[in-house]
């Protein structure tokens, strides 16, 4: 419960720009995870595929 006032003080006396930041670095850190997993999913597939299509 005490987090939850905390969070409301916050919102309600922290500067528009400042809580911006705040609030929006968790999301773009947790976007950059996701694109980063499906990135390297790709990679590891692409090698996967590329030993079976292309036998030596």
């Amino acid at each position: 419960m005490a987090q939850k006032a905390d969070t409301r003080t916050q919102l309600l006396t922290a500067s528009p720009f400042q809580l911006m930041i705040s609030l929006s670095l968790p999301a773009i850190i947790g976007m950059v995870v996701v694109g980063l997993y499906g990135f390297m999913d790709r990679v590891f597939v692409g090698r996967l595929i590329d030993q079976v299509a292309m036998p030596s």
